[in-house]
């Protein structure tokens, strides 16, 4: 699911981020089998890049370390946060657990 980002840069558009998984050239892919559905021209892929960060440069890709849950994040605060190695490897082992599910 997209996700919206708080408004940054100079066009006051916050950035929509897709999924880590997506791939631009995936995206290409989706994008010419709608063309062919639909009998319309299609770019190649360096066009329709250069189409996306003209049009629609707030759309962006999430990178692996940034495309994580809210409970991982709340879970990695508290791994970083923990005062003493006992409260770290506790919480430590709570996200282990939560990524295993």
């Amino acid at each position: 699911m997209p996700q919206s980002e708080a408004t940054r840069g100079r066009d006051g558009v916050p950035s929509i981020f897709l999924p880590s998984s997506d791939t631009k050239k995936g995206i290409h892919e989706l994008y010419l089998a709608s063309c062919d559905e639909t009998n319309i021209r299609a770019r190649k892929m360096s066009s329709f890049e250069e189409a996306w960060l003209k049009f629609v440069p707030y759309i962006k890709l999430s990178k692996p370390r940034d495309d994580v849950c809210h409970r991982c994040e709340c879970l990695r605060k508290q791994v970083i946060d923990a005062v003493t190695e006992e409260e770290k490897l506790i919480v430590t082992e709570m996200l282990h657990r939560h990524l295993e599910d």
